[in-house]
């Protein structure tokens, strides 16, 4: 027992630690002020802890216990109730003289005291069951890390007690590094670690190197990583005792025994937690991470059926060609992180897009644009295949099952049967995460990145690529080949200026937007004015071509960003607007008769193909995909939905003016009216009735598991 104890004790102690800083020093440490919390200073806080009447009866307890170890005549049984009652007598005196001091009503008013008395031990009740509730995770990990070592170290031969020891204490220090590191992520961006976060990284650890160069200093990192050696030091003193446990395997079965049924009985218990700050760190990372590596997914059946029949249907679709069908030349535009509420077209007040305010006005606006997911790559697939992608895990299984052989129906691939050539520029690597894989299974012509262009000509702004104008050249070059050969062509423009962190080449001259942001924020601002200014070069070449009238040019953002307006800084499991309300702008050949105007209602990526189709007068047929055409009028009773980047860390759906917010580690439904809370502020969730909550989380879910289906699941 004793063995099994410096195993685990150690660890439960950094868990706990870890959790204890996050509750009094950075609840929100994005923010620093969401939720009516503040960082509070350590003298401060320490006051605040040592005045709760928790605090007062566990140091009355512990004071009374090493009293009474002078008194050894008494017996237990005597020793035990004064442990227990003195402190419950000194909380009651303590607390009515505080209360006479201050002159508190109730105590004055109750001429016997037991309304006061129910007061003072109600509160004390509360703070205990209030801790309870935010450790008990905590503690369900350190009680199934015990069990977990008695029984190893129990049933083993004494000669390989030692190895085993050393083993455990190995993993406990594998763990340690897992939790350093979560809390380095969660410090840096707000948010917990999950094992899709831990799986994400490892898949990418070169560029996450990259990113995390920019945002953790090597103090830091040293001080976050210093409880590996205290741990190890601790498990040693511990375990400066003999080996072996007195009994063997059976006292060990024993003792193990006397731990699980009061354990159990105490994870029974019903939570009291109330606000999102407390709710977010409820649970204990190991346990999470553990159980999310080790249970697989389990999808029902209609979610199998469902997600096959959305796999084929895109699987069989076609474009049909009529008398009425125009080959107008596409171009799409997606403009790297940029939100709509950035820009000039959302914000009247910010001056940093005149030519997207100047192109507005020869086109048609998408009012409310949304993104499905924060990342690049879901807002292709969405884009050139009109459909839903899902999360991180589920896109890199889609796409090595689709190379080689692709399935799925892309615009690519579809226009260039019908004549069109078609290529993808951009100006960052394709190396980050699968992406090079599935710009493959797109089947475009050509594709240009990052190691086409030649250095050092080129500067490169940030981990992913280059600037964005040392592809305007070749990127012109390639329309010219299209119109010498008079055919007719679909390109795809990719800008990198605006990823994180936020740096714009060295002779763009940088100018404030906004008072009163954050340095990234202002940094920001000045990428999407750089980007606008890119924007207008392009637009000037394709016009100076004379291909005004015979093209069909979109301009939208591939998604938004945060710069901790929910409290967080990581947009992977964000599903707030910021991150993924968009600009987008359609400007059409004056042929098609259609004045510049405005596209209501909440829209989709996944509306870009049907919509491409549309305007080309092509016909879909062969199969049916999500997204419908933005030069529909809008039904107000569609769905449009959205995930976060990670498995199972967020997703939304929005319908008419609500949009409802499903956050997996909190288990909790939020709800915003978007039109009269533009920001996401007010929480209305509970003026709307259980059916209508169930019912919104039951489409979520649908949604949700038919997608992962239809990626991960072979149709034929």
């Amino acid at each position: 027992m004793r063995l099994a104890l410096a195993l685990v004790m150690p660890m439960l102690s950094l868990v706990m630690a870890i959790k204890t800083y996050k509750l009094g020093f950075a609840l929100w440490p994005v923010t620093g002020n969401t939720d009516g919390w503040t960082r509070p200073s350590l003298g401060h806080w320490l006051a605040g802890v040592l005045t709760q009447s928790f605090s007062v009866v566990l140091a009355a307890a512990l004071l009374t216990y090493l009293a009474l170890r002078l008194r050894p005549t008494l017996s237990r049984g005597a020793r035990a109730l004064a442990i227990v009652l003195l402190p419950l007598v000194l909380l009651a005196v303590l607390q009515t003289g505080r209360a006479l001091w201050s002159g508190n009503p109730l105590l004055l008013e109750s001429p016997i005291g037991l309304a006061w008395l129910a007061r003072v031990y109600g509160e004390l009740g509360h703070e205990i069951w209030y801790l309870y509730t935010l450790f008990r995770a905590d503690l369900a990990y350190a009680g199934a890390h015990l069990l977990l070592c008695m029984a190893i170290l129990g049933a083993l031969p004494e000669r390989w007690t030692r190895t085993a020891f050393a083993a455990l204490v190995g993993l406990n220090l594998l763990i340690a590094l897992v939790l350093a590191l979560e809390l380095a992520h969660y410090l840096v961006t707000g948010v917990n670690g999950s094992a899709a976060l831990l799986l994400y990284f490892i898949a990418n650890a070169e560029d996450v190197w990259d990113l995390a160069g920019t945002e953790v200093r090597l103090p830091d990192l040293l001080w976050w990583l210093a409880p590996l050696p205290a741990l190890l030091l601790a498990s040693y003193l511990l375990a400066s005792t003999p080996l072996k446990p007195r009994g063997g395997a059976a006292t060990a079965r024993f003792q193990m025994g006397r731990l699980l049924w009061p354990g159990l009985a105490l994870l029974a218990m019903p939570e009291m937690l109330s606000t999102d700050g407390h709710q977010r760190l409820k649970g204990n990372v190991v346990s999470r991470m553990t159980i999310d590596l080790a249970v697989p997914d389990m999808l029902s059946q209609a979610a199998r059926d469902a997600g096959l029949d959305l796999a084929r249907q895109s699987m069989g679709l076609r474009l049909e060609g009529s008398a009425q069908t125009r080959k107008f030349n596409v171009v799409v535009v997606m403009l790297e992180s940029v939100r709509a509420r950035s820009t000039g077209l959302h914000d009247p007040a910010l001056s940093n897009t005149p030519f997207l305010l100047a192109l507005s006005q020869q086109s048609l606006m998408v009012e409310e644009m949304y993104a499905p997911s924060s990342r690049t790559s879901v807002a292709w697939i969405s884009a050139l295949q009109g459909i839903y992608a899902g999360a991180t895990n589920s896109v890199a299984y889609w796409a090595q099952r689709e190379a080689g052989h692709p399935r799925f129906a892309s615009l690519p691939r579809l226009l260039r049967e019908h004549g069109y050539r078609s290529a993808f520029f951009s100006t960052t690597h394709d190396e980050y995460e699968n992406e090079a894989q599935i710009l493959a299974n797109f089947g475009f012509d050509k594709v240009v990145g990052e190691r086409d262009f030649k250095r050092p000509v080129s500067e490169r702004v940030n981990y992913f690529g280059l600037e964005d104008r040392v592809m305007l050249d070749p990127l012109m070059a390639w329309v010219d080949e299209q119109r010498g050969s008079n055919t007719p062509f679909f390109l795809k423009v990719m800008t990198n200026v605006g990823h994180h962190a936020y740096a714009t080449p060295a002779h763009w001259p940088n100018r404030t937007f906004r008072e009163g942001v954050t340095p990234d924020h202002h940094k920001y601002l000045n990428c999407i004015a750089y980007i606008d200014s890119f924007l207008q070069d392009l637009v000037s070449q394709l016009d100076q071509r004379g291909l005004r009238e015979n093209t069909v040019l979109m301009v939208l953002g591939d998604h938004g960003d945060t710069f901790g307006e929910h409290g967080q800084r990581a947009r992977v499991i964000s599903v707030h607007d910021e991150v993924l309300h968009v600009p987008m702008l359609i400007r059409l050949p004056t042929s098609l008769g259609k004045a510049p105007g405005r596209v209501a209602g909440p829209r989709s990526q996944v509306d870009i193909l049907p919509t491409v189709a549309d305007l080309l007068g092509l016909t879909m047929v062969g199969g049916r995909l999500p997204g419908v055409s933005l030069l529909t009028e809008h039904d107000p009773q569609r769905r449009v939905f959205h995930n976060g980047t990670l498995e199972e860390s967020s997703m939304a759906m929005r319908q008419g003016s609500l949009k409802y917010v499903y956050e997996h580690e909190n288990d909790r439904l939020k709800v915003f009216d978007i039109r009269n809370d533009l920001f996401e502020q007010r929480d209305i969730a509970a003026s709307l009735s259980r059916e209508q909550r169930n019912e919104a989380l039951r489409q979520m879910h649908a949604w949700y598991t038919t997608v992962h289906a239809s990626m991960t699941l072979s149709a034929r």
